[in-house]
């Protein structure tokens, strides 16, 4: 009887068998966040480096097979995308999107927003600097962690985990129609029709096993790369 009373004492006290799991269980709990940090922080590095390397070869390829434009008051070298576009073919995995972020990294300049095949074939792009640089503010964000102020599910100010209603109506995010099961696609919280899940940006379909999302909206990868390195004052607003 005193050998059992001893082992209960030992099981609750936080020295005993009982503490030292539930020790280990808080340890392997936080050693699984750190992990998520990571993995998150390596991939927006990775992103990052990537679009670096994509906008050193675009300040390249526009220095070496450019023109001097004579008419323009700082004598700028430039192609015209039409150029551009069937020169490098096979250099670029995206040039629309490389574009878009050597614009506003103050690499090049041109007019339009996106540039598209045929319909800008004649727009001019501009070289401005060579040096490439994202903007300082542009680093690799982490998503947050449980331990950084995400929403605890027990705490009272929290609308904790819910029962899943499976008769409640769906709403399209795009459209913001009614979604049924055979027509749906879903994309981390948010629910769209297979048809309306096209990038944000660019209105091409989207490949749901490659897409990424920013501010309620989803992207392409090469838009997506465009938008992560934008400064946070030129970041967009959290969708409505």
């Amino acid at each position: 009887r005193r050998g059992e009373r001893s082992m209960e004492a030992s099981a609750q006290s936080p020295g005993g068998g009982g503490g030292r799991a539930k020790a280990q269980f808080l340890q392997r709990v936080q050693q699984n966040q750190d992990a998520v940090e990571q993995k998150s922080t390596d991939r927006a590095k990775a992103a990052q480096d990537w679009t670096l390397r994509e906008v050193t070869k675009l300040v390249q390829v526009i220095k070496e097979r450019g023109t001097v434009d004579n008419g323009d008051p700082q004598k700028r070298v430039y192609m015209t995308f039409g150029a551009l576009f069937r020169g490098t073919v096979a250099l670029f995995e995206a040039l629309s999107g490389t574009l878009k972020t050597a614009k506003k990294w103050g690499n090049v300049s041109f007019g339009p927003d996106v540039l598209f095949e045929r319909t800008h074939d004649n727009e001019k792009i501009y070289l401005c600097k060579e040096e490439v640089e994202p903007p300082a503010a542009t680093s690799p964000r982490v998503m947050a962690s449980p331990r950084a102020g995400a929403p605890n599910p027990t705490s009272p100010r929290s609308g904790g985990f819910h029962a899943v209603d499976e008769n409640a109506e769906e709403r399209c995010k795009k459209c913001g129609k009614r979604v049924y099961k055979l027509e749906r696609q879903p994309a981390g919280k948010l629910i769209f029709h297979k048809t309306c899940f096209v990038c944000h940006d660019c209105g091409k379909r989207i490949d749901p096993k490659v897409y990424c999302s920013v501010a309620g909206r989803v992207f392409c990868k090469p838009c997506y790369m465009a938008e992560i390195n934008l400064p946070p004052s030129e970041r967009r607003p959290e969708a409505d």
